[in-house]
This record gives structure tokens, sequence and C-alpha cells, in this order.
């Protein structure tokens, strides 16, 4: 399972869970037939229930964001450092030279424009290791100062992308990159959703309010803002603690 399809997984337990809450408020609303005091008592019941049960279905999807990064990082890994990922013992000595190789290259001062070119250089050579050991740790030492990337740095980095782009004839790479780019946001929205079910016993038991994560949130209009306060002020408490 990939990482886009956790996320999908994720998005639809929050939308059921949504939706049997209304459902269950809506439901006691009309009910006239019984008194307040067994409405209350049977609404925090099933609400402890449907808690509990996505609960668990939370701890299943954690579970599989941990096994989609882990497998799209190692499917990286084997573009950027396929000598070093190998199961040959002799590719993977041969990946460690390179990558040893890159290290001391790196350890004395260049240029930008050197940088680039024994990049380009090795790329060429197929030197694939050695060519993204030099792109990591020249990407890493490029360091704002006070809090700014100065303008020679910035093309520096647009240099770097450009070539990796160049590599990436398939477009593999750079899907993979943005599986993994995608993973806080969905920490995020587990973290959020965890919360919201943990304080469900602590909120007010005619509270109707659906989950709705943070990164939503940023996107909604005033208008839905207002439509949803509950929600919205639960979502950016969560981002002030």
């Amino acid at each position: 399972m990939s990482v886009s399809q956790v996320r999908e997984m994720l998005q639809a337990s929050i939308t059921a869970y949504n939706e049997k809450k209304r459902a269950l408020h809506t439901a006691f609303f009309q009910d006239n037939e019984h008194s307040e005091s067994w409405k209350a008592e049977q609404r925090q019941r099933k609400q402890k229930e449907l808690k509990n049960e996505y609960a668990a279905n939370l701890v299943d999807i954690q579970n599989r964001l941990s096994k989609a990064e882990s497998n799209t990082a190692l499917q990286v890994g084997r573009i950027k450092f396929p000598l070093v990922s190998s199961t040959l013992n002799e590719n993977r000595t041969v990946g460690e030279l390179q990558r040893n190789s890159a290290e001391l290259y790196l350890a004395r001062e260049h240029s930008h424009a050197g940088i680039l070119s024994s990049i380009r250089s090795a790329l060429m050579l197929g030197r694939v290791d050695y060519a993204f050991s030099v792109i990591e740790g020249a990407r890493e030492a490029v360091k704002p100062v006070n809090g700014m990337l100065s303008q020679e740095g910035k093309q520096f980095l647009q240099d770097l992308a450009q070539i990796e782009q160049g590599f990436d004839t398939t477009g593999n790479l750079g899907a993979l990159a943005g599986e993994l780019a995608g993973v806080p946001e969905i920490v995020e929205t587990l973290k959020g959703f965890q919360a919201f079910l943990m304080n469900e016993n602590l909120m007010n038991e005619n509270l109707t309010g659906s989950y709705i994560p943070f990164s939503a949130v940023r996107g909604m209009t005033e208008a839905e803002v207002r439509a949803n306060l509950e929600s919205v002020n639960f979502a950016v408490s969560q981002q002030r603690s």
C-alpha cells in the first residue's frame, strides 16, 4: 500500500466517522418515545463504542503508514543508491567506496560550479551512488543566514534539483519523493483525529461537531468556517498545543 492510499484510507475513515456521528445524534434528537435520561445514557454508550471503533481503526492506519513510508524510502534508496542497496556484496562494496569518495570530495572546498560539474560527470559515467551522495551532501551544506538563503544558495539548490529531474527520466523518483513529502501532513491529521476521539468524553454530550483536519481548515472559506465553527476551533487548538 502506498502513502497516497493510506491518505485515502484515513480520509475515508474520517468521513465515515463523521457520518455515523451525525446519524447517531440525529436518531436520538428525533426520538420522542424515551426519556431524556435514557437517551443521554444510550447516546453516551453508543458514542463510546463509535470512539473505540475508530481509535482501533487509527492504530491500523498508523501501522500501514509506517510500512508505506519505509517501503517508499527503500524504493528511493534503490534509485539513488543502486549499488549500496544491491543484494550483491561486491556491488555494495563498490557503492560504499563511491559514497566515501563523495564525502572526501565534499570535505574539500569547491565552487558550486565545480560541484555541479562533478555530479554531471559522475552521472555520465554511471557512478550514480557517488553523484547522489554529492547531491545530498551539497544540499545539506546550504544553510540560511539570519533565516534567509542567499541568492547564490537558492540558485545552487535549483541547479541540484534540475540535475535530479534530468536523471529522473521516468518520473518515478519525483513521484516517490512526493509521496514522502506528504507523510507529515498525514501524521498531523492522524494525531488530530486521535485527539478529537480522546476528547469526545470531555466534550459536551450534545456536541455534534465533526472532525475536520487543520489542512482542510486552511482551504475553507469564511462561510464554511462559520458553519463548522466547533470543528474549526478544535483543529486550530490542536495546532497551538
